[in-house]
């Protein structure tokens, strides 16, 4: 550490010795030096030879070189995450057909509604679902919380004969066979909804705005 008889302080390599010239020395006599302006003229030793100030200039130029060269790697990283984050959130299901996207989503909800996945059903139910039996998206989370806590399990066996899109909003029919416990889903012994729902696209993303039909097998289940 370098203690200027100003007061004020900085760091060198070990491997670097400072001697201080006064006012009344010639500086040039000790050799290559760096005089700033308010200071006291330097001379820099490393490794056994004078550091001139256009080699402490072509230093100070690598370190800003390096750090530029950092700033632009960070704002590239951002960039590509952004653009990756966008080609597939947005791009890829533009290119997937609608209806297909559809099913995929009520594959999924019937997969998490199996298996207890409360956050596996929320991502596809809309801020905004509101049905003619009165309940919106928190009450359908606190329904799914409490069958992921009864472990009670629920097995599904989902049909969608029907499926029209316009624009934007998409309605769909499925048929629902469903049994509880062990048993298997088999036509002829399980119970029988008929499910009718909305769904709108948001951001990209299909999503149910509303859905009737599966009531009766909530206050069955419940």
């Amino acid at each position: 550490r370098i203690r200027w008889p100003s007061g004020y302080s900085t760091r060198v390599n070990e491997r670097t010795s400072v001697h201080l010239c006064r006012p009344r020395d010639d500086p040039r006599a000790a050799g290559n030096h760096l005089s700033t302006q308010g200071f006291l003229p330097v001379v820099l030793r490393r490794a056994g030879h004078e550091w001139t100030k256009g080699e402490i200039s072509t230093q100070k130029a690598r370190k800003t070189s390096v750090r530029r060269h950092l700033r632009w790697i960070t704002i590239a990283i951002v960039a590509v995450g952004g653009l990756t984050y966008y080609y597939v959130a947005v791009v890829v299901p533009q290119r997937v057909p609608d209806r297909t996207q559809i099913l995929r989503l009520i594959a999924e909800v019937e997969r998490s509604i199996e298996q207890a996945r409360v956050s596996g059903l929320m991502q596809h139910i809309s801020e905004d679902y509101e049905d003619s039996h009165g309940f919106n998206r928190r009450m359908i989370q606190r329904l799914a919380i409490s069958g992921a806590r009864s472990q009670r399990r629920l097995n599904l066996s989902v049909q969608v004969p029907e499926v029209d899109v316009h624009n934007d909003t998409a309605t769909f029919v499925a048929e629902v066979a469903y049994t509880t416990g062990d048993r298997p889903v088999i036509p002829s012994e399980a119970q029988h909804l008929t499910v009718t729902g909305q769904l709108r696209r948001e951001r990209g993303t299909w999503r149910v705005v509303s859905a009737d039909g599966w009531q009766e097998g909530q206050r069955s289940f419940y």
